[in-house]
């Protein structure tokens, strides 16, 4: 809380990948290893100290992201690296050893926010468009654990932004 210390290696280099929880309870989910595509389809549990590789996700994900914790997790978007498919869908559903496929959402888009804390809550908002056009977008989509649903569009049309909170006190930066 008060200043940075060197934690453990990750394991493989890395960019533009997905993750969420906590400094002792992390998860990282895809991304891309620098200079040599495929966009990776790998997650990494970190407990503070160390990397593991707890399981395959099933899919590539470069510009993935993902909301909820270690134990219960949910990575949205994203696509393969190289073309086709940069941005598609998929909702993944990750309970602390296994991933499965949950119910897509309705807008392409793939370097959005998320937030949500866990499998039953999320929210995601912006991103990049479809595939060719890349452009940003306003849409904003809320989970309940089954399906997604539209949500208030956002006042500004963004990609490449952060966001963090749950569905009901979400913050959105940058972009």
């Amino acid at each position: 809380g008060t200043a940075w210390t060197g934690g453990g290696n990750y394991p493989v280099a890395i960019s533009n990948h997905g993750g969420t929880g906590s400094q002792i309870a992390a998860l990282s989910v895809a991304g891309l290893n620098p200079g040599a595509p495929p966009a990776r389809s790998d997650s990494f549990e970190y407990d503070g100290t160390t990397w593991a590789n707890p399981a395959s996700i099933g899919r590539q994900g470069f510009g993935m992201r993902v909301l909820g914790t270690q134990t219960s997790a949910v990575a949205t978007g994203g696509g393969a690296f190289p073309a086709p498919t940069y941005n598609n869908t998929d909702t993944e559903l990750y309970d602390g050893s296994a991933w499965s496929a949950g119910n897509p959402f309705s807008t392409l888009r793939s370097f959005h926010s998320t937030g949500g804390i866990n499998q039953t809550s999320g929210i995601i908002v912006g991103g990049r468009s479809a595939p060719g056009d890349e452009t940003a977008i306003n849409a904003v989509e809320e989970y309940d654990g089954t399906s997604w649903t539209a949500g208030t569009v956002y006042p500004t049309v963004v990609k490449e932004c952060s966001g963090w909170g749950a569905t009901d006190d979400f913050i959105q930066a940058g972009g």
